[in-house]
């Protein structure tokens, strides 16, 4: 997304404030999907209840 946001930028002198639009767009969603997936799917270790183990 951050190639996609870079490329859009770019861009600008040719398609003009719609190239600007577009990548601040990329880098939003960007930081959405980081945001959604910083913890690598791992969040059900959190929230586990854990047992104890009989030895």
């Amino acid at each position: 997304m951050a190639l996609v946001a870079r490329g859009c930028y770019s861009l600008m002198p040719a398609i003009g404030q719609v190239g600007r639009l577009l990548g601040a767009t990329a880098w939003l969603y960007a930081l959405y999907l980081w945001w959604h997936n910083r913890r690598l799917g791992l969040d059900f270790l959190l929230t586990e209840r854990r047992q104890s183990v009989l030895t």
